[in-house]
């Protein structure tokens, strides 16, 4: 009896977490992320304040467990397809949409605001150096299966990417251009450079979607 109590109990908790972060994932992206108040999320799930400071100790603990979550359902999305045979492009292709997408929907103070919180900064350097020593075997894969050029040093490439995501955010670029027009920008000049005619193909079927 008590271990069902216990477990009904847990089963609210892991409820009520996902409940948060989804919350707060859409209020941040919508608003930017100073303008929420942890009030704002516990009045529109009517919850108490206590509450919600029991699960997160504070709003940087809430924005960092929100950006775990999505990298985390990300990563299980692009496993997924690799567990269905999905090709190297086409996980390319996804990875890049999947990108778009979200971006199209995130108000352009987030991505200032961001900066100045230290553990979430802290985390998300530390998964770009994760991406960086995982992207030359990616990209050779492609090499292999025939999506991108042989002739290219794809540390070089990965450089040049990190380098032009910062000078967009840190130019405030997003405050002239929509973001969705900056990807799209940058997937047409920079990634179809790296394809063969047949990646090229499937870059264009792809921004053809969009």
């Amino acid at each position: 009896m008590e271990t069902t109590a216990k477990n009904a109990t847990n089963a609210y908790r892991l409820n009520l977490k996902e409940k948060i972060l989804k919350t707060a994932n859409t209020f941040f992206h919508s608003q930017g992320i100073k303008s929420v108040k942890m009030d704002d999320i516990a009045h529109h799930l009517t919850i108490s304040k206590r509450t919600l400071y029991e699960l997160y100790g504070n709003k940087e603990e809430l924005l960092l467990a929100c950006i775990k979550r999505g990298q985390e359902e990300l990563s299980l999305h692009i496993q997924e397809m690799v567990n269905e045979g999905a090709n190297i492009m086409e996980i390319f292709i996804e990875l890049i949409a999947k990108k778009i997408e979200t971006v199209n929907h995130i108000h352009p103070r987030y991505f200032t605001e961001i900066n100045k919180y230290p553990s979430v900064m802290a985390y998300l350097d530390k998964k770009r150096e994760e991406n960086q020593a995982n992207s030359e075997s990616f990209f050779r894969k492609g090499v292999e299966e025939g999506y991108f050029l042989p002739d290219i040093n794809f540390n070089i490439v990965v450089e040049i990417s990190n380098n032009c995501v910062e000078h967009v955010m840190s130019s405030e670029m997003y405050n002239h251009y929509p973001l969705h027009e900056i990807n799209r920008t940058i997937t047409i000049v920079f990634v179809r450079g790296l394809c063969t005619e047949k990646g090229v193909k499937c870059i264009d079927q792809m921004l053809a979607k969009l």
